[in-house]
């Protein structure tokens, strides 16, 4: 055979090696992506817990790479995860996630009203290690490791005290209790300054007795090195102001 065919012939066949090489690539699965935030329009969505009910999750709503600041927030008894995630997402999300464990069904309540309480402190704690490492498992790189904020708002606040102090729990730098956690004692709030916290603000409404129940408690943490600061919502009882925003900007100032 003379050379010009057999050239044409090996020419030929390394193209038919080409398409066959370049359909089998086609036909492999794509590499897993590198998880994205969930979209910030989206408000508070489920984050799977192993171990745990889901917890409620805002993501940061931003255009910069992170990582993002944490802000663990506990809700109070007869209450939801994702109210409290709504209540807080539009002046914290801008730099934030706000992560709200779910803990326990309230026996009591039928399942349609999908009503949670929590049970103990440190089942708490060890509720809220475990959703922090599911979000930075599904967002790996994308999760601050310092200037972690934890809000508890009614049972969610008499709770944050002792979660703050638990090595089970991650570490605080800042704690908010909102008409809640009035019975800090002074072991509790010196191993909670020592594993980080240094700041506290104390929020009220003014209609409740809240302001004359912290007393004891500004002074307890004060008295363990911590900044303390207080805010009272005008004209609100035993929940958030009706237009909360302003005071949960304030809040996040303060911190």
């Amino acid at each position: 055979m003379a050379w010009n065919g057999r050239i044409a012939i090996l020419l030929a066949a390394g193209c038919v090696l080409g398409a066959l090489a370049a359909a089998t690539r086609a036909d492999e699965p794509s590499p897993p992506a590198t998880p994205s935030t969930p979209s910030p329009s989206s408000g508070p969505i489920a984050l799977e817990v192993p171990g745990y009910n889901p917890a409620a999750v805002v993501a940061p709503e931003t255009s910069a790479a992170g990582p993002w600041r944490l802000i663990v927030i506990l809700h109070g008894n007869y209450d939801r995860p994702e109210w409290e995630c709504a209540t807080w997402s539009v002046p914290a999300r801008g730099d934030s996630w706000l992560l709200c464990p779910r803990g326990v069904p309230r026996e009591d309540a039928d399942a349609s009203l999908d009503r949670w309480t929590y049970l103990t402190a440190h089942e708490v704690a060890e509720e809220t290690a475990a959703a922090v490492q599911a979000l930075r498992d599904a967002y790996p790189g994308k999760v601050r490791d310092d200037g972690a904020m934890l809000i508890g708002f009614s049972l969610g606040a008499h709770m944050a005290w002792k979660v703050a102090a638990d090595r089970a729990a991650p570490a605080f730098e800042r704690v908010v209790f909102g008409e809640g956690g009035y019975f800090v004692t002074e072991d509790v709030a010196a191993r909670a300054a020592r594993r980080g916290v240094s700041r506290v603000v104390l929020l009220c409404g003014e209609l409740t007795r809240c302001n004359a129940s912290f007393d004891a408690a500004e002074e307890v943490w004060r008295d363990a090195g911590v900044a303390v600061e207080r805010i009272t919502m005008p004209d609100t009882d035993h929940a958030y102001a009706a237009d909360f925003e302003p005071f949960a900007t304030e809040i996040l100032g303060l911190l």
